[in-house]
């Protein structure tokens, strides 16, 4: 199938190329100006070979040590600050059974555990749309399955996984979760920790001391991958 979408790719920026060749020819363009336009049918970046919505690209952040026994974290200064994927955290609990209530509360301990000496954790969720290129590609792998839960106070989670197939239940779960947090048992928790959360487009600090909205860490982008490089700009702040 690689092969083909391969060859697919070499014949329309083929045929593409000879057309702009004689294009820049007869309407005496410079051929490194005509080059800078994508070559194909449509950008790449938009559509696949097979007519199909293109993947977007993840963007990857390494650090690498001055020795090999060094990890990424050995070289972080302190005071530190740590940004998390809130639905990677997500994943990594083990739900079944749960209430929503102990969900959150399990969230919080990891998060604050792997948070150890960093006095600023941030947790970014993606936000989930129904008119997005991010639910088109849910849709077209089927991973809507997934029950709906319809009282977050009470009920307990079946099939963890199953569920979080859905992602109306992943933004259900991700609101839970801030909301939960926010409340005054959870301060004591906190020490000397602030947390930054986000839920939908808005984004809160959570402390010891109370809630705050940050009207400046509001945004309305949908990837959790992009919205981070606001938070670390902010850490700078």
């Amino acid at each position: 199938m690689k092969g083909q979408i391969g060859s697919v790719i070499i014949k329309a920026d083929r045929a593409q190329f000879a057309q702009m060749i004689i294009t820049a020819e007869n309407r005496t363009l410079k051929l490194n100006d005509a080059l800078r336009h994508p070559l194909g049918p449509c950008p790449w970046a938009l559509e696949s070979a097979d007519a199909g919505i293109a993947e977007e690209n993840q963007q990857i952040i390494t650090c690498q040590g001055a020795s090999q026994n060094m990890t990424a974290a050995d070289m972080i200064p302190q005071p530190c600050g740590r940004i998390f994927d809130g639905m990677v955290m997500v994943q990594k609990i083990r739900g079944d059974q749960k209430t929503f209530a102990q969900l959150a509360n399990s969230m919080m301990s990891m998060v604050l555990h792997e948070g150890t000496n960093s006095q600023r954790i941030d947790v970014v969720f993606d936000v989930y749309r129904n008119n997005s290129i991010k639910n088109h590609k849910r849709e077209k792998r089927g991973s809507e399955s997934g029950h709906k839960v319809r009282n977050f106070k009470t009920d307990k989670i079946h099939q963890w996984r199953t569920f979080l197939s859905n992602s109306k239940n992943k933004s259900l779960l991700s609101k839970c979760i801030s909301e939960k947090w926010q409340n005054e048992r959870y301060r004591e928790r906190f020490a000397g920790n602030t947390i930054f959360v986000t839920t939908e487009n808005y984004c809160y600090e959570l402390s010891s001391i109370g809630v705050t909205a940050r009207e400046e860490l509001r945004s309305t982008l949908e990837e959790e991958g992009t919205r981070v490089f606001l938070h670390a700009a902010h850490t700078e702040l």
